[in-house]
């Protein structure tokens, strides 16, 4: 366990590019904070009290990132993981690159993506649906609809103090069609 956390970015990033950091850290008893590395932006945290804490992160990358690291420091020592997403230049909105939902948090193996409008409306969205757990609790399938299932997880014998991270994502035009649950 540390306070200091080495995310890697893909080994190919080009100027303009998106990066998106879903970032975990198992809380243990005490609620820990997550410093936000320069250059990049918080879109949300939720420090899940004694279960996890996790933090959504972006930047839009200007070409020397290949392969680098950012530290994510966290307030208190504790084991923690990470997911990076590289979404290329030209296919966002640079002047409203990402917005984040409703984070939802529990103790489920079967979590729910919450509900969420995007303030754009009906336009294709790439939707990012990720999980964060503090014990490896298995989400075992991803959700009916998003592809491409990731795991990240941190290593011990310890349940109560690992991390993992899950992620999928999809492309929706309407909210109502968003899938709602991971299995």
């Amino acid at each position: 366990t540390t306070t200091a956390h080495n995310v890697t970015m893909p080994a190919t990033v080009n100027a303009g590019d998106l990066l998106v950091v879903v970032f975990c850290n198992a809380s243990a008893a005490t609620v820990t904070t997550i410093t936000t590395p320069s250059g990049w932006t918080k879109l949300s945290e939720d420090a899940g009290g004694s279960v996890c804490n996790m933090g959504i992160y972006y930047r839009v990358a200007d070409g020397s990132e290949d392969g680098t690291t950012v530290n994510f420091v966290t307030s208190a020592s504790r084991r923690a993981t990470a997911m990076t997403y590289r979404i290329a230049a030209g296919t966002f909105d640079a002047g409203t690159p990402i917005e984040v939902g409703p984070l939802n948090s529990g103790a489920s193996v079967s979590p729910l993506v919450p509900a969420y409008s995007p303030s754009w409306g009906e336009l294709d969205t790439l939707v990012i649906a990720a999980v964060g757990s503090d014990n490896l609790r298995a989400v075992t399938a991803r959700v009916i609809g998003y592809s491409d299932a990731l795991q990240a997880s941190g290593t011990t014998s310890s349940l109560s103090t690992a991390a993992s991270v899950y992620g999928a994502h999809a492309v929706y035009r309407s909210p109502n069609t968003w899938p709602a649950q991971f299995t």
